[in-house]
C-alpha cells in the first residue's frame, strides 16, 4: 500500500445524511496523518488536518475552527464519511474496509482512477481521481495542524453546516 498519496478529487455523496459532491484535495501520510481542503467559490471552505489522533478542521471564510478526535464518528459527523483515518486511506488506494459493502475500483495506469462503496450507515461514496501522486515524500508542514488563534471554536452542527452551506 502506498505510504503517502496527494490527489485531486471529486467526491460524491448519497445517503441518510444527505447527499453533496464537491472538489478536494486529499493527501495523507500513513499511519495516521491526513489532509483535505475542500475549495469554495471565493477561496478555501475548509482546510482539515488529521494529526495525532486529532482532528483540526478550519473554516477560513467564516473564521471558525472545529477540533475533534480523529475518528470515524467524527470524520462522519463533519464530512459525512463515517470511515477511520486508515479506512479512508486504504479506500483511495483501492483496498476494501471489511465494513464497506458494494466496493468497486476502476484503475487507473498506477492507482485507482474511482472508487465506490457503500458506508455502514448505508451512504454511497465515490470519488474520482483527477490526478495522484503516490509514494513521494510530502511535505511536513502539509500535515502541521492549522492554527487556532483568533478563530472562534464551533461544534459539529455548526461546523457542518458552515461545509454544506445550509
Amino acid at each position: 500500500m502506498a505510504p503517502t498519496y496527494n490527489g485531486s478529487l471529486r467526491v460524491f455523496l448519497k445517503g441518510p445524511g444527505g447527499r453533496g459532491r464537491s472538489q478536494a484535495l486529499l493527501a495523507f501520510q500513513r499511519p495516521d496523518r491526513l489532509r483535505i481542503e475542500i475549495p469554495g467559490p471565493t477561496g478555501l471552505r475548509l482546510l482539515a488536518v488529521v494529526r495525532d489522533g486529532r482532528l483540526v478542521a478550519t473554516f477560513p471564510s467564516a473564521g471558525a475552527v472545529h477540533e475533534a478526535p480523529a475518528s470515524a464518528t467524527s470524520l462522519e459527523a463533519l464530512l459525512g464519511v463515517g470511515l477511520e483515518v486508515c479506512e479512508l486511506m486504504d479506500f483511495m488506494v483501492g483496498v476494501a474496509s471489511p465494513r464497506l459493502r458494494d466496493f468497486e475500483v476502476r484503475w487507473g495506469s498506477t492507482a485507482p482512477a474511482e472508487v465506490s462503496a457503500r458506508l455502514p450507515d448505508g451512504t454511497k461514496f465515490r470519488a474520482k481521481v483527477n490526478d495522484v501522486t503516490l509514494a513521494r515524500d510530502l511535505p511536513a508542514a502539509a500535515f502541521e495542524l492549522p492554527s487556532s488563534a483568533g478563530l472562534r471554536l464551533v461544534d459539529v452542527d455548526e461546523a457542518r453546516r458552515l461545509l454544506v452551506g445550509r
